[in-house]
């Protein structure tokens, strides 16, 4: 009766793609412009709350910014893919302050993996593949993330814990 009942409940779930043991995490290129700009684009929609106003001119301008960024060499942007499929990326950059300590951190200012895979542990190997690459260069880590109280759970697990709150307003 129990296997019956467990059966039942697992039917009533919603049903999620699973990703393919083949999803791989690669450096992206300035091939991936297109697939990293339309991830970008979910992201500032789903994280920001339609703050900033995307239309095409944003998207061309993330567009030429990522293809100047992925040209230097202080920048670390991966991308995830699930059969050639991009569903995820992180992107990130050594950042030297003019002032305030510490002077060079590694930045992470995106972060985004498709919803459908986020039950996975893809934001988790992009998120330690940012940390060894960090560490490789022996920075300390900032994430920009949503304003979320419960992330800090989240972060809690990479040690980052916040620290500063952006207030935004409209003109």
């Amino acid at each position: 009766m129990f296997k019956k009942i467990k059966e039942t409940i697992k039917s009533l779930r919603p049903k999620t793609p699973q990703p393919d043991p083949k999803v791989s995490i690669r450096p992206a290129d300035i091939h991936d412009i297109l697939p990293v700009t339309l991830l970008w684009a979910k992201m500032t929609e789903e994280v920001f709350d339609n703050f900033t106003k995307l239309d095409k001119v944003e998207l061309d301008k993330f567009s030429f910014a990522m293809a100047d960024r992925l040209r230097m060499p202080h920048t670390f942007t991966q991308i995830a893919e699930d059969k050639g499929k991009a569903i995820g990326f992180i992107h990130g950059y050594i950042d030297i302050r003019p002032y305030g300590k510490p002077e060079k951190i590694a930045f992470c200012e995106c972060l985004y993996v498709e919803q459908e895979y986020r039950d996975g542990e893809i934001a988790k190997k992009l998120i330690d593949i940012f940390i060894g690459w960090a560490k490789m260069n022996q920075l300390p880590i900032e994430f920009l993330t949503k304003f979320d109280p419960a992330l800090i759970n989240f972060w809690d697990k990479y040690q980052a814990k916040p620290y500063s709150i952006i207030f935004r307003r409209e003109k």
